[in-house]
């Protein structure tokens, strides 16, 4: 009798959201994004990248802020005082721009408690999307400069626009967006965004060159990722943007590409894919926040005792809410403030949960949810 072979070990899906982009981008691209001043480690959700940002900042303050005398040490409050790179000056002056446009998966406005639309997944049109787990890469500027990010938000405007006027043309719901077309639109913003990023990476090599030269090392990663000896092609020593590695991820998820863009595009909607797949692997805790407590005690349905439940909650926002205008002045005042905080939290999990629950009943292909929503909105 032959012993049984060894059981291979379970595949671990890449996690294309949290960073990390040498992992799973190929060697190939790596070295295009590097040659296009993109570090491949900048790749990754919408709470991700604002991170790179906020520690990008952090770094860049320090070293600007330090004395001529602690330059001259490298140390300031007894620490090792690093250099930023032309990354970390690129990455202080980006916010985290979607790849994917945020509006084009939910509605719009405020709902009757005063819930805005962004990032509340009871307003999504397509089922999955979570506005901080969105794919996301750093777009130098505010949405409303005309830089990278404002550049980016136009190109957006007008395809919504051109959308919006191919429907009414052909007789279509005028805000009907599918996927197929938001797919191309995406990747033709990706496109001129790549095209467009070298000039812009100019002026963040112009700031790393004039800032203090102090004596700290030039070639540490900081906020911006590893820096290698030479920079990546394409880059100076210490530059930022990282070095070409072998992924490390199963060969099946590997992102690959002829171009800095194609690669960024074949990631953005496996990326788009894996955050819709979190909120239906994540069932079982959706579910758990939308129980109605045992202790709560409602009327026999209908209506149904989730809907009596939130009810309930609401009611306690809207009481804790008077409370607190009522309270202005008085000592009681901050307690009552971080009671209208305690209740809204409380309304908005079991609203969030019961809906993040039904699309993932949804996109689980659960029997009776009826089929996952995948039309986006064009506005």
């Amino acid at each position: 009798m032959t012993a049984s072979a060894p059981t291979p070990p379970p595949h671990t899906p890449v996690n294309y959201l949290e960073g990390g982009g040498s992992s799973f981008f190929s060697r190939q691209c790596q070295q295009l994004l590097i040659k296009a001043k993109l570090n491949p480690e900048w790749f990754g959700s919408y709470d991700h990248v604002a991170k790179l940002n906020r520690e990008a900042k952090a770094k860049c303050v320090r070293w600007d802020t330090a004395t001529a005398a602690e330059h001259a040490a490298g140390m300031k409050d007894g620490t090792p005082l690093e250099r930023p790179t032309a990354g970390d000056r690129y990455l202080r002056s980006c916010q985290s721009g979607h790849l994917v446009r945020d509006s084009n998966f939910r509605e719009s406005g405020t709902d009757d408690m005063g819930n805005e639309a962004r990032g509340d997944p009871c307003r999504n049109v397509i089922d999955g999307y979570e506005s901080d787990r969105a794919p996301a890469v750093p777009q130098q500027g505010m949405a409303s400069e005309n830089m990278e990010h404002g550049r980016h938000t136009r190109r957006e405007n007008a395809d919504i626009q051109r959308r919006r006027y191919d429907n009414s043309e052909s007789g279509r719901p005028e805000t009907e967006y599918g996927q197929r077309q938001r797919h191309a639109d995406e990747d033709a913003r990706v496109n001129q965004y790549v095209r467009e990023h070298q000039q812009r990476w100019r002026t963040s090599e112009r700031a790393a060159n004039q800032q203090p030269p102090g004596l700290a090392g030039t070639s540490g990663s900081g906020a911006s990722g590893s820096a290698s000896a030479s920079g990546g092609p394409g880059g100076a020593a210490g530059s930022g943007l990282g070095s070409v590695k072998s992924p490390t991820c199963p060969p099946a998820d590997v992102i690959d590409g002829k171009s800095a863009a194609k690669c960024i595009n074949n990631w953005r909607k496996k990326a788009e894919a894996q955050m819709k797949q979190k909120m239906a692997d994540d069932m079982a805790k959706h579910e758990r926040d939308s129980t109605v407590p045992a202790s709560f005690t409602g009327s026999p349905p209908p209506p149904p005792r989730q809907d009596q439940y939130q009810a309930h909650l609401d009611q306690n926002v809207h009481n804790a809410t008077a409370n607190r205008e009522a309270a202005r002045g008085t000592p009681g005042e901050d307690a009552a403030k971080a009671e209208v905080t305690r209740a809204r939290r409380a309304a908005n999990t079991f609203r969030r949960g019961r809906c993040r629950a039904e699309q993932a009943s949804r996109l689980r292909g659960d029997p009776g949810a009826g089929p996952a929503r995948t039309k986006g909105s064009a506005r």
